[in-house]
């Protein structure tokens, strides 16, 4: 892959894991995708990993390792291994670890290794070229294909050329592609001297216009510099989308802070708060603001739309709590306001797999 930022038409694996074909929220195919400032890494492997073999300070009870030098390979389209990037002080899981989010599937993760994106570099395409082979890693990289991990002993494995390969990541100066969203990145505006460094709306339509086309942080620039201009809630909503569209969940809730200061809350933005709360993997507090979503009365198919989808997340949650009173009271809000008949027969198995499966919860 090229970017590792997502499986799609432009940017698929030449070769993957029997997740990366069936899914294109692969795993591995955002292994170098900021989400909220950190990289989530995935590789296939059954079963766990025994940490206590592989790490000398490691015990058989512990759940993971820190500062682990992690070195992502992959086979290009001439079925060579080659080296696509590092994760450095990263932390590394015996099983593997999930973040879930119910309202946008897509956000979910997968992942046996996590790290802060600053720590994670990806080479460019150009750049993948160290030569395995005649650096004494001709071994190593025949394991990894076979077996798609392994791990490396200072104290054993001196002559397979890992040391030279240490030597080189931390030297190296290649051109990597941009994986870290920083705060200046994400802050950033046009200059002044720019010449599309134009009057608010003219900002406003040129962000729109690249929003569009799907080049976000292009457009976040372009809004950042109207924002400078005039702090509006219609410039703070276009900044908000952005900010959540890149996964930078923290600041896309400080976003939506100053627009509920601004205007108060309303249905779209206890919805946003159910959004960002779900995909960070906070549980209470999405059920607190699907709560509160529920006490605005629907008035149109959309919001009764958006209703059922608050319903289905309230009782995955309650389900997986294993709060069967509740998790049928979502269900049951679901069905009252679904008039699809497709739907509505999923939703009705639903209910027979909680009733089914209640039967063995204390």
């Amino acid at each position: 892959m090229k970017s590792y930022k997502g499986i799609n038409e432009d940017d698929a694996p030449y070769y993957g894991g029997e997740h990366s074909r069936k899914s294109k929220e692969g795993t591995e195919g955002v292994n170098f995708r900021d989400y909220n400032g950190k990289c989530y890494g995935f590789f296939e492997l059954k079963g766990s990993i025994d940490l206590e073999k592989y790490f000398e300070e490691a015990t058989a009870e512990q759940a993971s390792v820190e500062n682990v030098l992690v070195v992502w390979v992959a086979a290009n389209q001439k079925s060579e291994t080659k080296i696509v990037g590092w994760y450095t002080d990263a932390t590394l899981f015996r099983e593997v670890q999930a973040i879930e989010s119910y309202f946008f599937p897509e956000f979910s993760r997968y992942y046996r290794i996590e790290a802060l994106s600053k720590n994670c570099h990806l080479l460019s395409e150009s750049d993948r070229d160290y030569p395995m082979d005649l650096n004494g890693l001709a071994q190593f990289a025949a394991k990894i294909q076979h077996s798609n991990a392994w791990y490396y002993d200072d104290t054993k494995q001196e002559a397979t050329g890992l040391p030279q390969l240490r030597e080189y990541i931390e030297e190296n100066q290649g051109s990597f592609l941009q994986t870290y969203l920083s705060e200046e990145l994400l802050d950033e505006r046009l200059p002044e001297s720019d010449k599309d460094h134009r009057g608010y709306q003219e900002l406003l339509d040129k962000g729109g216009e690249l929003y569009d086309n799907w080049e976000t942080l292009k457009a976040l620039k372009y809004f950042n510099t109207a924002r400078a201009v005039s702090e509006t809630a219609k410039v703070l909503w276009e900044i908000y989308y952005c900010l959540f569209e890149l996964i930078s969940l923290d600041r896309a809730k400080v976003c939506m802070d100053r627009i509920v200061e601004m205007e108060g809350p309303d249905m779209d933005t206890v919805r946003q708060y159910i959004g960002i709360y779900d995909a960070l993997g906070n549980r209470e507090k999405t059920l607190e603001y699907c709560e509160k979503y529920l006490q605005y009365e629907p008035q149109s198919s959309e919001d009764k739309e958006v209703l059922v989808g608050i319903s289905n997340v309230m009782f995955s949650i309650y389900y997986t709590r294993k709060d069967r009173k509740n998790a049928e009271a979502s269900l049951k809000r679901a069905m009252k306001y679904t008039s699809d008949n497709k739907t509505l027969s999923v939703m009705n198995k639903s209910m027979e797999f909680l009733n089914s499966a209640s039967r063995s919860w204390k």
